[in-house]
């Protein structure tokens, strides 16, 4: 299985966003909250509904793993 990179950065008014580190795919997932590890549910949640969106579509999706890098 292939990993990707997510990229977690703090931004100026103190809360975290988290992006993908790669854009050879075919989606992009994002993930933002108030703490590191909120950012980082929200972002697993935004792939799993990108997963179920493809699945009930009939779209092939491509499966990773992440690697979570503190920017």
């Amino acid at each position: 299985m292939k990993t990707v990179p997510a990229i977690i950065e703090m931004a100026s008014d103190g809360n975290y966003s988290i992006y993908m580190g790669a854009d050879d795919m075919d989606y992009l997932v994002t993930g933002t909250g108030a703490t590191s590890k909120e950012a980082i549910e929200d972002f697993k949640k935004g792939y799993e509904d990108i997963k179920s969106s493809y699945e009930r579509d009939g779209k092939y999706f491509e499966e990773i793993e992440f690697e979570f890098i503190y920017k």
